[in-house]
């Protein structure tokens, strides 16, 4: 079920304040400081769940001190608009689609990502391999100073071609 624009709102600035908390672990240190259940912060977070009205509060109660502004929770009036209202109607659809394309936008970031890790990937195979070659240049280049080269690959490029080594 599609989370309403009331709900993307409030879920927002609960991430927002949440960020500024800077906790190292903030589903196991909210879950712990407000006796709540790691699995229901972890659905608020991701979007999964509506984040209850009781939960903000317990959050906004809890950490209210420590958040910039006082953490005042957003109301379910919109600046004196509540829901259903024109606020609501003209911009519901808007906040819905803004919070798809961020969806979108994130996904194509880790397409993006898997790309460039396979390219480092391809990079780095590429400079093994031209590593290798430059040490048997070197090793050939030796060779040839004590007149051995020419001998040396003569009998690799005949071992290659299935004919017996002289």
């Amino acid at each position: 079920m599609p989370l309403r624009a009331v709900d993307i709102m409030r879920l927002e600035k609960f991430k927002r304040d949440l960020e500024s908390l800077r906790l190292r672990f903030p589903i196991a240190e909210l879950a712990e400081r407000m006796k709540a259940n790691k699995g229901n912060i972890s659905a608020y977070l991701n979007g999964k769940k509506p984040v209850s009205e009781k939960f903000l509060q317990r959050f906004y109660d809890e950490f209210s001190l420590m958040l910039p502004g006082g953490g005042q929770e957003l109301s379910p009036e919109f600046n004196g608009v509540k829901e259903g209202g024109i606020f609501y109607e003209t911009n519901a659809g808007l906040l819905l689609e803004i919070n798809q394309l961020r969806e979108e936008t994130t996904l194509q970031l880790r397409k993006i990502e898997m790309c460039l890790r396979e390219f480092q990937l391809a990079i780095d195979t590429m400079n093994a391999v031209i590593q290798v070659t430059v040490n048997q240049m070197e090793a050939n280049s030796q060779l040839a100073g004590k007149g051995k080269a020419t001998t040396a690959i003569k009998k690799k490029v005949i071992k290659r071609k299935g004919r017996p080594a002289k």
